[in-house]
């Protein structure tokens, strides 16, 4: 600096000063050993320190990850194993082959070393390479220049974006690149790039019904479940709530059926003559206005070429894309004093048949009688209901989506248990979620041929291999969404839909856990579905893309 303002530059030049990453104390006392903990280490190779990757020494045909890391579950040891395709999506660290099968994420301020042998005698006070969202891991980062804002500060940001920053601080287009171009927008006086909403690939269309009722269900309910009074106040309460809906609508008319198809038992079962299928002529509005209460930043824009038409209800919005043969998307927003009712065993089994959904409506039973570890759930929860109206949407066919059996419970405990307590925080809490397929584990949405080439042998659809959720809350903790239309904050999180969720030791407080290591940004939310979010917003488009790549903690 001394130099620049000896030659009067020192107002002329742009200089950043950045740093690779940030550094945490270590100890020798804080060291992890894989000896005591695995048979055969000698046939391992670890690269040891702060990020733990194993590979086969030598390379070795019989090498099986999944045991490895089976039996460094729940040690209680400072790290957690991980195959690299469970890794958070945010770390976008495994689409190479290069990339070791086995990653074990340690603790901040622990080291992982094979044994006694390997930990050096002269042993670091510091070292760098945990988890980047760490505050200890992050870097520094300050601008200086004529193209710089002075007295500004900005939220934290990724690496990743500084090269985007530094071509428009040299008026040069940039390569493409992983950083989000015109995130930076804000630090500059002048911003060369000016970011636009991207143009929609592929429109929804209207969901219609098919020209002939389908046939019959393949399972019902059991008599020990169902009486057939519980089924006709149901129906009742259907009827009414259509009636309502029909007499505040005043648009064109399409006609639908909507029958009621209970899980849980054979097809021969008696209620079968107790209550046959009842198709329910209505109709359905299928360009409603949007809804400003369950998207109040617009609906979720399909990037990708997709076949999809809205669903529109009066407790959520939904996308159901005919590709999948599940909801694309689903949206709601929940008030401060949401409240979880427990929802009886008619009502949380049995499903209504959405035959303006083709496709939607075998599968479930189907998954449910295998016994096995396919499951479903619905995407907007029957417990959330707020009216008869609106248990019957959230039981449509059109809102369910297969997981495995031993990932709902993280999908409980986060509907039921999490997510209010968050809208409670925050005042009201704005939800979008919905299923993600990323079999080649590249961090990008799939292709349909790829999707289905994954078609389960059970069900007649593909697993989703993630589920995201996009979350948004006032800044300001007091104040209820609807009085914040330009001060909200995103919260995201692309959480792995596997068979084995073992790595969550604590009961709750691992489901928790498991909660903060999935976090992501919202761009990365959009890069493993093909959406866009926050469409529709009163933001500048860079302020926009600023949050959509925070990194948020909680």
């Amino acid at each position: 600096m001394d130099g620049l303002k000896q030659r009067l530059l020192h107002k002329c030049v742009d200089i950043m000063i950045i740093s690779d990453h940030g550094m945490a104390a270590v100890a020798r006392e804080r060291v992890e050993l894989l000896d005591p903990l695995l048979m055969g280490v000698e046939n391992l190779h670890l690269y040891a320190g702060t990020s733990g990757r194993i590979r086969p020494q030598p390379p070795d045909s019989s090498f099986d990850p999944q045991s490895i890391i089976t039996n460094l579950t729940c040690q209680s040891q400072h790290f957690k194993p991980y195959l690299k395709h469970h890794l958070p999506k945010r770390l976008h660290y495994a689409f190479n082959q290069r990339i070791e099968d086995i990653h074990l994420l340690v603790e901040e301020g622990w080291m992982v070393y094979t044994n006694d042998e390997e930990i050096p005698l002269q042993f670091p006070g510091g070292d760098h390479g945990y988890d980047n969202s760490l505050e200890s891991m992050q870097a520094v980062f300050i601008g200086h220049g004529p193209s710089f804002k002075s007295k500004t500060q900005v939220q934290p940001f990724e690496s990743i974006e500084l090269y985007n920053l530094m071509c428009d601080l040299l008026n040069v287009t940039p390569m493409p690149n992983n950083g989000t171009h015109g995130s930076l927008n804000s630090v500059l006086r002048r911003p060369m790039f000016h970011p636009a909403v991207p143009w929609e690939i592929s429109a929804p269309s209207a969901c219609r019904a098919p020209p002939a009722p389908l046939s019959q269900p393949t399972c019902v309910c059991p008599t020990t479940m169902v009486r057939a009074r519980a089924l006709r106040l149901l129906w009742v309460a259907q009827r009414r709530a259509l009636r309502r809906r029909l007499i505040a609508s005043r648009r064109s008319l399409v006609f639908a059926s909507i029958a009621v198809v209970c899980v849980g038992a054979p097809s021969n079962s008696n209620i079968s003559r107790l209550a046959p299928i009842e198709l329910l002529s209505r109709r359905l509005v299928n360009s409603v206005p949007q809804d400003t209460e369950h998207l109040p930043y617009g609906r979720p824009l399909a990037l990708l070429p997709a076949n999809y038409c809205l669903r529109h209800q009066s407790a959520f919005e939904s996308a159901y894309s005919q590709d999948y043969r599940m909801p694309l998307w689903t949206a709601y927003t929940l008030p401060r004093h949401v409240v979880v009712k427990s929802v009886d065993l008619l009502s949380s089994q049995c499903l209504h048949q959405d035959l303006q959904a083709a496709g939607s409506s075998n599968w479930p039973c189907k998954a449910f009688h295998n016994g096995g570890q396919l499951t479903y759930s619905h995407l907007y929860p029957p417990g959330l209901w707020r009216s008869d109206e609106n248990i019957h949407e959230s039981l449509l066919t059109s809102n369910i989506v297969p997981m495995h059996r031993d990932f709902k419970r993280i999908w409980t405990y986060l509907h039921e248990v999490w997510l209010s307590k968050y809208a409670r925080q925050h005042h009201s809490v704005n939800v979008i979620s919905g299923p993600a397929f990323d079999y080649d584990f590249n961090g990008r949405f799939d292709s349909i041929k790829l999707i289905k080439q994954h078609v389960d042998s059970v069900i007649p659809v593909s697993m989703p291999t993630h589920f995201f959720f996009v979350l948004t809350t006032c800044r300001n903790e007091g104040m209820a969404l609807q009085q914040c239309p330009s001060h909200w904050q995103p919260l995201a999180f692309i959480i792995p839909n596997h068979a084995h969720n073992a790595d969550i030791c604590q009961g709750e407080a691992g489901v928790e856990q498991l909660l903060q290591l999935h976090r992501a940004r919202v761009r990365d939310v959009e890069l493993i579905t093909g959406l866009n979010f926050y469409s529709d917003t009163s933001l500048p488009i860079n302020e926009v893309l600023a949050l959509k790549t925070l990194l948020n903690t909680f």
